[in-house]
């Protein structure tokens, strides 16, 4: 009888959902979304503390159950997280170069791990006017709102005085990333990131 009961126990155990993370977790790649102050890291409503030696590992380690990597390059910390902790448009503070590289001390660079989007390099406005625009509070956002067939995305963080409201400014292009012109620059507020689709 008592097996009887543990092997009902064990399928009924299987029909049930267990709680999990919550998580946008899908494949992809690690993708420079930001560069921000150390002093973001304690704010992270959820994270898990991770021990690396390279920003490169940091993403890596995070990659399999979260979909943020923050790391702080003079320290080696590596917080993994989830998308909800992405850097609001007021968080972000410039790279060192147009292929997001973060200062070594006092900021933390930010990748976001699913994207289906890389990097290309940072442009200041005004840019190549693209196919499509929208407004995100998030570069995550951004990245997700462009339809099929997109070929690369503007992302800036930027404020917008008539509404008083710090927002993320996406565009689509049906070109690719080296077609859109503008001037390089450091990556940060205020900066069109350019990414290309992988």
């Amino acid at each position: 009888m008592l097996p009887l009961l543990l092997l009902s126990t064990a399928l009924a155990a299987q029909a049930i959902n267990l709680p999990r993370q919550d998580s946008e977790v899908s494949g992809g790649q690690p993708v420079y979304i930001a560069c921000v102050l150390d002093t973001k890291i304690p704010s992270l409503t959820e994270s898990v503390a991770v021990n690396v030696t390279s920003r490169e590992e940091c993403s890596s380690s995070c990659s399999t159950s979260w979909d943020l990597a923050f790391y702080r390059q003079d320290t080696s910390e590596c917080y993994c997280s989830p998308s909800g902790d992405a850097p609001t448009p007021d968080e972000v503070v410039y790279a060192t170069d147009d292929l997001g590289n973060c200062r070594s001390q006092d900021d933390a660079s930010v990748e976001y791990l699913h994207s289906s989007y890389t990097l290309q390099t940072c442009k200041i406005p005004p840019i190549t006017t693209p196919s499509s625009t929208s407004l995100s509070t998030s570069s995550i956002g951004c990245l997700g709102s462009c339809p099929n067939g997109t070929q690369s995305i503007s992302v800036r963080p930027e404020y917008d005085g008539t509404t008083d409201k710090f927002q993320y400014e996406c565009g689509c292009y049906d070109s690719p990333a080296d077609q859109i012109e503008g001037q390089k620059t450091v990556c940060g507020f205020g900066i069109n990131a350019i990414y290309s689709k992988v």
